[in-house]
């Protein structure tokens, strides 16, 4: 009887190492010195694949330079989906796995109303559209908690183990597969961006239609002023009137053209010529010409009496 109680000793001890060993590898990492995320993921080969995407895209500098975050990470078996996007959408992806708070289990399966709506970094980036920069997490029940595009409203995901904590502060918890927003996926579902970068889109601004320029809008050029013989006032008939000599006219100097106006001086569709007047000049020579005739008359008769 001994001994048959004997040969079932071995049997709980090898149980209860089992549980050790298994609590042990599910025990999380405490985060001591180094914070740099690279640096505590180089200590699970099984997240090599998306710790070498994080360093790639750069994320890993936003994350490092966060004080309280939580990183959902996919392990090398399930992170396919992942790898065959384009680095610019990796990048999108992989920071809406880091939510701008500290979850662990523990929070995650406590959610006020079972169920949160989790703000991430690709949300903070500004290039986030819609919904999809925020994460579903929600109790299902039985200590199991789902993840999920806030966008597409379907939870995808489970979470499966706490990997790394420092409270408060850090959170690494894996998850079963990563979670891509269908807008995502499909190359779009992002704020200014050209496939995504914020240089804008493919419309370009209309560019104004230039003014005409001066000279070219088809108004007629003034006519010149006619010359002396055809403008001047006619002769007095007056016997007493001497001719005044020809200098006195205006000299015939060559006529004038009127400066051609832009565009905005002549009336759009008119067709009449612009005529310059004739100057004032052509006037006052007949009144001098009478003047001098005057003039003249007086003096040779005031030379006649003189003569008596």
């Amino acid at each position: 009887m001994a001994s048959k109680h004997l040969s079932f000793l071995p049997l709980p001890l090898l149980l209860l190492l089992l549980l050790l060993a298994t609590a042990a590898r599910a025990a999380p990492v405490n985060i001591t010195g180094s914070r740099d995320i690279t640096t505590v993921l180089n200590q699970f080969p099984n997240f090599s694949t998306l710790n070498k995407l994080l360093t790639q895209t750069k994320v890993v500098s936003d994350i490092n330079s966060r004080q309280t975050i939580t990183i959902f990470v996919v392990a090398d078996s399930a992170i396919s989906s992942l790898t065959s996007l384009p680095s610019d959408v990796q990048q999108k992806v992989l920071s809406l796995h880091v939510v701008l708070d500290y979850y662990d289990i523990d929070k995650l399966t406590n959610l006020p109303n079972t169920t949160g709506e989790l703000t991430t970094l690709f949300q903070a980036s500004g290039k986030a559209a819609n919904k999809n920069g925020f994460i579903n997490a929600t109790d299902v029940g039985d200590g199991q908690i789902k993840l999920g595009s806030a966008e597409d409203n379907q939870l995808t995901s489970d979470v499966v183990r706490e990997i790394a904590m420092q409270p408060f502060n850090i959170s690494i918890v894996e998850i079963s597969q990563m979670i891509i927003p269908s807008s995502i996926a499909s190359g779009g579902g992002s704020n200014g961006s050209s496939s995504g970068s914020g240089s804008g889109s493919g419309s370009s601004a209309a560019m104004p239609t230039p003014a005409p320029k001066a000279g070219k809008s088809g108004a007629p050029k003034a006519a010149p002023v006619p010359s002396g013989s055809s403008s001047a006032a006619p002769k007095s008939n007056s016997s007493d009137e001497t001719p005044a000599p020809a200098t006195t006219d205006a000299p015939a100097g060559p006529a004038t053209d009127v400066p051609v106006g832009s565009a905005a001086d002549a009336p759009a569709g008119s067709t009449d010529e612009i005529v310059a007047p004739a100057k004032p000049v052509k006037k006052s020579s007949s009144a001098s010409r009478l003047g001098v005739g005057v003039g003249i008359a007086a003096a040779v008769g005031a030379a006649f009496f003189a003569a008596l």
